[in-house]
């Protein structure tokens, strides 16, 4: 150490055991001889124990009645911190001691003394290599609290710092194109911790043409970890000239040498304790060359329909740094034609190069590898080199609506098919034992079928009237994938029924003299239910020209059912029908009864009588005088 100007020197880092002291003395004043007043040299006396008596204040940095802080305590190389120990007489009072960083922060406090005479306490936590000791007084009456002698105990640590790097490093083509690269390594202290700024690395260069091999001095490598870490922490050179630059000119001491190239690195690190380990000089290769993958499954050997996942293997080679992983992707499509941007799958860091293919959605499926080799070289992206067709879901249940669907004839079209990629044929089979599967469509060749079909021609011919049916599906799809209804739940139920309603309206008298006329009318239950019964009429003056039908009421019964007709046509003749319509579609129209309306004058014939009464009375009365 030279030229320094500070009052005070910390020496404790010194890479070395003795020293010697030199002092020069120079001024630019000839009549004024400069000389050396005084000089103290201040070190331990026990290498496991700081301690200070407090008779000399030459280990206090501030002291007065109330307080007292000492000077910086270094902790020794392949030491570690044990315990503050301190010896007092408390003279009725108090005394709070604390320790504080090498800058006077508190790192412990309120480490209090409220009787007897002496203190320890653990200080092991502390994770930095320098420490001052603080003592609050106060006093009792008029007396001083008084500090006998204080110290600091230190326990050996010398185990050192570990580091985890690879044999070799690579540079890779993009850092090559940058020209310069970023180095990782790992290190790790289990006890004290690593120290944050002591990460150093070397860097080695060798001339292409001699073989000759330089050497930097030691540079400041980036620790990303707090000081005290005792996890994996990262240590990076940042910014390393792969080949010449002219930052290297002084680094090296190159004098005209240029054609130069990185070959290798090595790494420095301490603990909080001091302790110091370097790595092995790690070698550092140029590898731009990208690696080779390519699929070894085969279309002819596997397959080109796929219902399950398909293993998928590959081969990878690399001419200098190594494959370091193996990416499937692929590509998707529905149609066999446009495909979908590169998809990756999955990543092996390992050989053998094999992946469990089993992609969620269904298609048409290119497959094909991408490899990176150790120095980040990594192949460019492929459109595809194994085809293959994999669809590994059934297709849907059948839709179709709740309940029993009654027919009149063999016709569906209230049933919906699906699949997650294409439908290649449908067959249905009516649940009893003697009826036999039928074809309703193949190669379908879409995702959906709703299209009409009609039950087989034999079967609907067995199927009785009246009578309900489960109809139970089989649907496959493109790669063999098979819905089969299992269950009679899981059914379609079909009933059928080709009997029209046989509606029928009971006879009324001809000739009716008031409204309304009640009429009673009777629907039997047979197959099917009731859906729609429509009452209607028609009207005649003359009972020769008749009106238009009307719909007198739309209802819904089965069995008798009764009710008033009171047109607003009033006195002719009527003809009334029923029309029902059943589950099936069958329609059915009733027998038409007929009869006339003459409503009695009542009004009129009691106003005659009226009249003619009082006729009667006044011709009684005028015979009566007469006589």
């Amino acid at each position: 150490m030279r030229g320094f100007e500070s009052k005070r020197i910390v020496l404790v880092d010194l890479p070395v055991k003795k020293i010697r002291l030199k002092f020069k003395l120079e001024t630019n004043d000839a009549l004024d001889t400069p000389y050396l007043d005084d000089f103290l040299l201040l070190w331990q006396l026990n290498g496991t124990r700081w301690v200070d008596d407090l008779s000399t204040e030459y280990r206090v940095e501030k002291k007065s009645e109330s307080e007292i802080i000492s000077k910086p305590i270094f902790l020794p190389a392949g030491y570690w911190w044990s315990d503050f120990r301190a010896s007092v007489n408390l003279n009725g009072g108090k005394i709070t001691f604390s320790i504080l960083d090498d800058k006077g922060s508190p790192i412990l406090q309120n480490i209090s003394v409220l009787s007897g005479s002496d203190v320890k306490y653990n200080i092991s936590t502390i994770h930095g290599r320098a420490i001052k000791l603080k003592a609050v007084l106060e006093g009792y009456n008029g007396s001083t609290p008084e500090i006998n002698e204080w110290s600091v105990t230190y326990f050996e640590e010398s185990s050192k710092p570990v580091f985890e790097y690879p044999e070799v490093i690579f540079v890779g083509e993009e850092d090559r194109a940058r020209g310069k690269i970023d180095i990782t390594v790992s290190a790790m202290d289990s006890f004290s911790g690593i120290c944050n700024s002591s990460g150093q690395f070397m860097l080695y260069y060798t001339e292409n043409v001699t073989g000759i091999v330089r050497h930097t001095d030691w540079l400041k490598a980036k620790v990303d970890a707090k000081n005290g870490t005792t996890t994996w922490v990262n240590v990076t050179a940042k910014d390393i000239p792969i080949f010449y630059d002219d930052s290297l000119k002084e680094l090296l001491g190159l004098g005209g040498e240029k054609d130069i190239r990185l070959s290798g690195i090595k790494f420095r690190i301490e603990d909080m304790a001091g302790n110091e380990n370097e790595s092995e000089i790690i070698d550092v290769q140029v590898d731009t060359t990208p690696p080779n993958s390519w699929i070894i499954t085969r279309v002819e050997d596997i397959g080109f329909k796929h219902s399950k996942p398909v293993e998928i293997m590959a081969n990878a080679t690399d001419d200098i740094s190594n494959i370091k992983r193996v990416t499937l992707y692929y590509r998707v499509s529905k149609d066999n034609k446009s495909f979908s941007e590169p998809v990756k799958y999955g990543t092996l860091t390992t050989y053998p190069w094999k992946w469990i293919f089993s992609p969620e959605e269904s298609g048409y499926y290119k497959l094909f590898t991408i490899a990176e080799d150790n120095a980040g070289n990594k192949e460019s992206m492929k459109e595809g080199e194994l085809l293959l067709l994999i669809d590994m879901n059934k297709p849907g249940k059948p839709q179709f609506g709740a309940g029993v669907h009654w027919l009149n004839n063999s016709r569906i079209d209230f049933v919906s098919f699906s699949d997650d990629f294409s439908i290649y044929s449908i067959e249905y089979k009516i649940g009893e034992n003697y009826f036999k599967w039928r074809k309703i469509a193949e190669n379908v060749n879409s995702s959906n079928y709703s299209e009409t079909w009609h039950i087989n021609e034999n079967d609907w011919n067995q199927m009785e009237d009246g009578k309900t049916y489960p109809v139970y599906f089989r649907v496959e799809d493109i790669v063999g994938n098979v819905y089969e209804t299992q269950n009679y739940a899981d059914a379609l139920i079909i009933g059928k029924d080709t009997t029209p309603p046989k509606p029928f309206i009971s006879p009324v008298r001809v000739w009716q003299w008031k409204l309304p006329v009640e009429i009673s009318c009777y629907i039997p239950e047979n197959g099917s239910d009731i859906t729609e019964v429509k009452i209607m009429y028609r009207y005649s003056s003359d009972n020769e020209t008749w009106s238009e039908w009307k719909e007198l009421e739309s209802t819904v019964f089965s069995g008798w059912f009764n009710f008033s007709f009171d047109p607003e046509e009033g006195d002719g003749y009527y003809e009334i029908k029923i029309e029902a319509w059943d589950a099936a579609g069958n329609h059915g129209i009733s027998n038409i009864v007929i009869f006339g309306v003459t409503r009695f004058p009542t009004i009129e014939t009691g106003a005659m009588l009226s009249l003619f009464t009082v006729l009667i009375l006044i011709s009684a009365l005028f015979i009566r005088r007469w006589d």
